[in-house]
């Protein structure tokens, strides 16, 4: 079937020059309080993983809580999937309780408690569920499940802290970075990106 090839240059890094960005936002500009993302992804085997980048993910706000902008509770949230230079995914979470200054990080583990990597040339199907808190209460859940075998589970999110901030967006943010060059693939490499799907309630 048809499915979204997105190319990753040598030498290019961040949002602007590497992968592929676009919003997709609910049909009539509707918002929910549970979503659900799923995909296929399938890394070429010369994919240069460098020292990793964004995937895609749900958010709220549309996309104001990321790239070095905290959340702050009414501004936006968004929990995107993450994977790092030894192919170890996680979960990149912008939220009301975030650390720091950029985004904080829920690696995925399998039944033993170990970090999941991912192999290239082989498809896998990422999905994730967020299930928004009440307002200001830490009461948010964000499930995530690898070929069907749940690998995250928090039930203690607080995304927001109003009732003014939903799911609203499917944000397909999908590049090496990060934006300085280290980021950078040093040769050209391919994503395959399949079975896109957002499911509601």
């Amino acid at each position: 079937s048809p499915a979204l090839r997105v190319a990753y240059p040598e030498g290019t890094g961040g949002p602007f020059s590497n992968g592929l960005s676009f919003l997709a936002g609910f049909p009539e500009g509707k918002t929910y309080e549970e979503a659900t993302a799923s995909y296929t992804v399938a890394f070429d085997n010369g994919f240069d993983f460098q020292w990793g980048g964004k995937l895609t993910g749900l958010v709220g706000g549309g996309s104001t809580a990321n790239g070095g902008v905290p959340a702050a509770g009414s501004n936006g949230w968004s929990a995107r999937v993450m994977i790092n230079g030894q192919g170890e995914l996680y979960q990149y979470v912008y939220h009301a309780d975030q650390p720091g200054r950029y985004g904080d990080w829920f690696f995925w583990r399998d039944e033993n408690g170990d970090r999941i990597s991912l192999e290239r040339g082989r498809p896998y199907e990422l999905k994730t569920q967020i299930v928004m808190n009440t307002p200001n209460a830490a009461d948010g859940e964000m499930r995530s499940w690898l070929d069907g075998v749940l690998v995250l589970e928090e039930t203690d999110m607080r995304f927001r802290t109003t009732d003014q901030l939903d799911i609203d967006n499917f944000y397909f943010s999908s590049f090496h970075g990060g934006g300085t060059p280290n980021w950078a693939p040093d040769n050209d490499s391919i994503i395959i990106f399949d079975d896109i799907l957002v499911t509601t309630g």
